[in-house]
């Protein structure tokens, strides 16, 4: 497992993504509204009463701080903040995540991107190795479609850590083929951009990749629809959503964060899926780029909106098959 010294080794730019994630995660976990309730949840009643006693020496400004990417400098800080929440989960298991380690690495190799995945939690080190003859983890060649799915259905930096290892173990791109690797990267991405505590650093996470990676895919050949996909928005104007994590240039995500947003708030207006966050991961997970317009046509324009994912799948199945045959046809008339 890593540790803190190796969060502190962490270059700046990552260090700050690790601290503001660790501090929005024990927002959200407290249920606070702002920094400066996170002291008001951590003072003990004395400290709350006591006009002497400031913790943590001002300790709002402390979590201000630390939210504007701040590295905090001891880890004696993080221990007693971990004490004063009092879960089994240690918070500082997050800043010293093996995320942090992969996405500050700018010359991945097989041997590294390894390590980092041998020291996510046992579950996924389970999944992801087997072991040889000696007790030493081997990376497993490949995953049964099962398990694939059932990471990618995940909402956690777990199996996000895994997808990124993906994209920077395999680079090879003949230009003609969709990397579903990078697929499936952007997808849990907008994911986890519309669900806290990530996407409290979402669009800034994805700009530091980008800029640690892109020489990765530098002057390598890319057809455009394996780069960006043209959708009609439900406004009638044409949106553009990125088909990969990773490339030479980046897209911006603002709009694309925010269209996943606006599709998931009518898939609960419309009751397809309940306002909870396991119906909201399932949700983004079930979205498919490439199906992405019938998916809006079906969401906003069908007269009697699908109650089921499974039902949906297949409205969207029917579409699709509809509109190839108008395709055959007019092929063949011309």
């Amino acid at each position: 497992m890593y540790t803190f010294d190796d969060y502190l080794k962490l270059s700046r730019p990552t260090k700050a993504l690790a601290t503001r994630f660790w501090v929005a995660s024990i927002q959200v976990h407290l249920g606070a509204k702002s920094c400066c309730e996170i002291k008001k949840w951590l003072q003990t009643p004395q400290e709350s009463e006591s006009c002497e006693t400031d913790w943590l020496n001002k300790s709002s400004r402390f979590f201000n701080l630390k939210m504007n990417g701040q590295p905090v400098v001891r880890v004696n800080t993080v221990d007693d903040i971990d004490r004063r929440i009092g879960t089994d989960f240690g918070f500082k298991a997050l800043l010293c995540h093996p995320l942090w380690q992969l996405i500050d690495n700018c010359q991945p190799t097989i041997q590294s991107v390894n390590e980092v995945l041998s020291n996510l939690p046992a579950h996924y080190v389970n999944i992801l190795f087997k072991e040889d003859g000696f007790g030493n983890l081997i990376r497993k060649p490949s995953l049964s479609k099962k398990v694939i799915r059932s990471l990618i259905k995940k909402a956690d930096i777990h199996a996000f850590t895994w997808l990124i290892a993906r994209c920077l173990q395999d680079t090879a791109m003949d230009g003609e083929t969709l990397d579903m690797n990078q697929l499936e990267a952007i997808k849990y991405l907008l994911k986890l951009a519309n669900m806290a505590p990530f996407n409290v650093i979402a669009i800034d996470f994805y700009r530091h990749i980008n800029d640690q990676f892109w020489p990765l895919y530098f002057d390598k050949p890319l057809n455009v629809y394996h780069y960006i996909w043209p959708v009609i928005a439900p406004n009638g104007q044409r949106c553009y959503l990125p088909m990969r994590l990773l490339a030479e240039d980046s897209l911006k995500i603002e709009k694309a964060i925010d269209f996943y947003k606006r599709l998931h708030e009518r898939a609960c207006l419309i009751g397809l899926v309940p306002r909870t966050q396991i119906g909201e991961a399932e949700f983004y997970a079930f979205i498919c780029h490439t199906e992405m317009q019938p998916l809006i046509d079906i969401l906003f324009d069908c007269d009697q909106p699908p109650t089921t994912l499974t039902e949906l799948k297949h409205q969207i199945f029917q579409r699709t098959l509809f509109k190839s045959a108008q395709s055959k046809q007019h092929s063949d008339h011309l």
